[in-house]
C-alpha cells in the first residue's frame, strides 16, 4: 500500500522477497481476522508502555488509546471531540497528543492520539494485550506491505514519516451523503466559413456561445462541528453543504482534499462556499491551535 502514489499492489506471497535497509518487518498476530502489530507509547510522565494495536486501515485518525485500559493515562492537555460513527451509533471522546510512538525502528513524537470514551466498545473489541488502534493518519506516513501468510507486516520509510501532526484545527468533520446532478456551463468556440466578400475577415467568422453540461458532484455534508472551534464561531452549522473550499469545487477536489485543508499549520485561512435549505452562503475563518 503506497499511500504517497494512491496505489496498491497484489502479488503472490513466494513472489515477494522483503528486504530493505529503510524497512521494518514486524510480526503480526490475529483476533476475528484482524491483524494487530507490536507497539509501544512514551507518555507524559516518561513510562513506556507496550501493546498490540489493530491495524485499522478505515480509520482516518493516526492513534486511538484506550484510557480504560489500567496502563495508559490520558495526557493533561487534551480537548473533547467528535471522533467518528460506529456501528453503535456516534463515537465522542478526546484529542490530545502523546510524547512518542515506537513502531519497529521507527520513532514518531508529538503524535496524536484519540481517546474514545466508549467504555463498552472497550470490552468489546479489546483483549487483554489490546490497547489501541492504528489509522490513516500514521499509516499513510510508510509504503505497508502485509505479508499475511507468513504474518508479518513491513513498514518502508517515506519523505513524509517523520513530518509533524497537526489537528483538524477547523472542528469541521464531514460526511459524504450520495451524489447530485448539476448543471455548469461550459464556454465553447466555432467557427464556419463565409463568402469571399467577407475575406477580409480571412475567410473566416468567430462564433462563441455558452454550452452547458450536466455533471454529477459528491455532496460533502457537515457532520458534526466542535463547540468553539474556528469553524462554529464563524457560523456554520451541522447540515450545511459544502460546495467550494479555498476557491475549489468539490468534485474536483475530493473528501480526502478538504480534509487535508483543514489540518494544515495554524494561522492558515479557509474560505468555504455552502448550500443551507437551498440557500449559498460564503464563509471565511482562520485555523487555531487546540493543544
Amino acid at each position: 500500500m503506497n499511500y504517497n502514489t494512491e496505489r496498491l499492489r497484489i502479488e503472490r506471497s513466494e513472489e515477494k522477497t522483503i528486504s530493505c535497509r529503510k524497512c521494518s518487518v514486524l510480526p503480526i498476530r490475529f483476533r476475528n481476522s484482524k491483524p494487530l502489530v507490536r507497539g509501544s507509547v512514551t507518555q507524559e510522565n516518561g513510562t513506556t508502555i507496550q501493546g498490540d494495536f489493530l491495524i485499522d486501515r478505515g480509520s482516518s485518525d493516526a492513534l486511538w488509546l484506550f484510557d480504560q485500559h489500567d496502563k495508559i493515562e490520558k495526557p493533561a492537555s487534551f480537548f473533547p471531540d467528535f471522533l467518528g460513527i460506529g456501528i453503535n451509533g456516534d463515537v465522542f471522546g478526546d484529542r490530545s497528543k502523546i510524547k512518542s510512538f515506537r513502531l519497529g525502528n521507527f520513532k514518531l513524537n508529538q503524535v496524536k492520539a484519540a481517546f474514545p470514551d466508549s467504555l463498552g466498545s472497550y470490552k468489546v473489541l479489546v483483549d487483554s494485550n489490546r490497547i489501541g488502534s492504528i489509522g490513516g493518519e500514521l499509516l499513510k506516513r510508510f509504503k505497508v506491505t502485509f505479508d499475511y501468510p507468513n504474518k508479518q507486516v513491513v513498514f518502508k520509510k517515506t519523505s513524509k514519516t517523520f513530518d509533524k501532526f497537526y489537528y483538524n484545527l477547523s472542528g469541521i468533520e464531514l460526511q459524504y451523503k450520495g451524489e447530485s446532478l448539476v448543471k455548469e456551463k461550459v464556454s465553447s468556440f466555432q467557427s464556419r466559413d463565409v463568402s469571399e466578400n467577407e475575406s477580409q475577415n480571412r475567410g473566416i467568422k468567430i462564433y462563441l456561445s455558452q454550452l452547458y453540461r450536466l455533471r454529477f458532484r459528491p455532496i460533502i455534508e457537515i457532520a458534526n462541528l466542535r463547540v468553539n472551534s474556528p469553524a462554529a464561531l464563524a457560523g456554520l452549522k451541522e447540515g450545511d453543504i459544502i460546495t467550494e473550499v479555498n476557491g475549489k469545487r468539490v468534485g474536483d477536489i475530493d473528501l480526502q482534499g478538504i480534509m487535508h485543508q483543514f489540518q494544515k499549520k495554524p494561522g492558515a485561512k479557509i474560505k468555504l462556499r455552502i448550500v443551507r435549505a437551498g440557500v449559498k452562503f460564503n464563509y471565511k475563518f482562520i485555523l487555531k491551535a487546540v493543544l
